[in-house]
């Protein structure tokens, strides 16, 4: 269940300005098919002036909620324990957080931000010691508005470069490795993609926004199988906006 509670975080709550904490009532019977075994727990951060339009959250090994608190431009903690709130980020590298939108943890913990406004991705170790990558434009390493961020075994990052309808893949250092896409309908082609996943199969699936499909490629982009059209019947799609695999590299997404 983790992976669709992850989908309802990172895309829903741009209307939103609350976390809600939901738990199965019984492990035996956890099923998404049957909402009445979640017991909600707790919520946080109902005050704006703590969290606004959050935009995606990840939870650590120490359980810290992490979340990009995108409308006021910052990263937020939260400690489930005692609902304590650690802000953080307003100033990184020289330039203020603008707009933060996708998050995702490598095997170190080290998180990963894509700075949407600021067109970069920047990572940060657990004592917030941050580094970045990342300016306006085309050009390979380049960005424009980032958004959906995915971290493989090997930890090899994956980003949607929404703006530059385009997938680019880079080392955990942020060197670049490879790009696929380009704006179109073909399906070699992407249009506003905004969120990417890997699955355990190793295959890249990218939430192809503005055609209204996922795409299911290899890790270089090679081979595309894109599937659905835009609709409300089953298999379409309206602007899907998020993605996850679970174990059995089962796709979930966010219509």
């Amino acid at each position: 269940m983790l992976y669709i509670k992850a989908l309802i975080f990172f895309w829903l709550p741009l209307m939103l300005w609350a976390i809600t904490f939901a738990v199965p009532a019984s492990s035996a019977t956890d099923k998404i098919s049957n909402a009445s075994n979640y017991v909600f727990r707790r919520s946080w951060g109902a005050d704006r002036t703590v969290l606004l339009s959050p935009s995606a959250l990840v939870i650590d090994s120490n359980k810290r909620i992490i979340v990009a608190n995108q409308g006021l431009h910052r990263m937020t903690n939260i400690s489930q324990k005692d609902r304590t709130y650690f802000n953080w980020g307003d100033f990184l590298n020289g330039t203020s957080l603008f707009s933060p939108s996708g998050l995702a943890l490598d095997s170190a913990q080290n998180i990963y931000i894509s700075d949407q406004n600021n067109h970069r991705i920047i990572k940060c170790d657990r004592e917030y010691t941050c580094t970045h990558w990342g300016t306006f434009g085309n050009g390979i390493g380049e960005f424009n508005s980032p958004s959906g961020i995915a971290i493989d075994s090997e930890d090899i990052v994956y980003i949607a470069d929404t703006k530059n309808h385009r997938i680019q893949k880079f080392d955990s250092a942020g060197n670049y490795i490879t790009q696929w896409g380009g704006e179109g309908s073909g399906k070699r082609r992407l249009r506003n993609p905004r969120a990417v996943a890997v699955g355990k199969n190793g295959y890249v699936y990218v939430a192809d926004t503005g055609n209204n499909r996922i795409i299911r490629s290899s890790a270089i982009g090679k081979n595309p199988k894109p599937w659905g059209t835009f609709g409300t019947d089953k298999g379409q799609f309206d602007r899907p906006m998020g993605i996850a695999l679970d174990s059995s590299n089962s796709v979930y997404v966010a219509d």
